[in-house]
C-alpha cells in the first residue's frame, strides 16, 4: 500500500502542482500519506487509535519526489482545525 500511495502522491505532485484535490479513499491510505510525508512509523501508524473527524488536509512539500519523508506544513481542516499537513495542494 506504501508504494502505490507514494506512485500517487508523486502522479499528483506531477500533473496537479499548485491545485486543490479532493481524495476520497480508505484509513491504510491515510497511514500510508502519515508515513510518507511524515516519517511516521508504520507499526506506530497501524497499532495508534483511530480518531474518526470529518477529514484531514495534507499539503505535499514542494519538491517532495517520494524517497524521503516530507515536512509539511499544517493547513486547516475541514472543519478548521489544524491538521497534518496532503494530497494536493492549495
Amino acid at each position: 500500500m506504501v508504494a502505490r500511495a507514494a506512485d500517487f502522491l508523486r502522479d499528483l505532485a506531477a500533473g496537479w502542482d499548485g491545485r486543490r484535490v479532493l481524495i476520497v479513499a480508505h484509513s491504510a491510505s491515510r497511514r500510508a500519506s502519515d508515513h510518507l510525508l511524515h516519517g511516521r512509523a508504520l507499526a506506530e501508524l497501524v497499532d495508534a487509535p483511530f480518531d474518526w473527524r470529518p477529514g484531514w488536509s495534507y499539503r505535499l512539500p514542494d519538491g517532495w519526489d517520494g524517497t524521503r519523508p516530507g515536512h509539511c506544513a499544517q493547513v486547516p481542516g475541514p472543519t478548521g482545525r489544524l491538521g497534518p499537513a496532503a494530497a494536493g495542494r492549495r
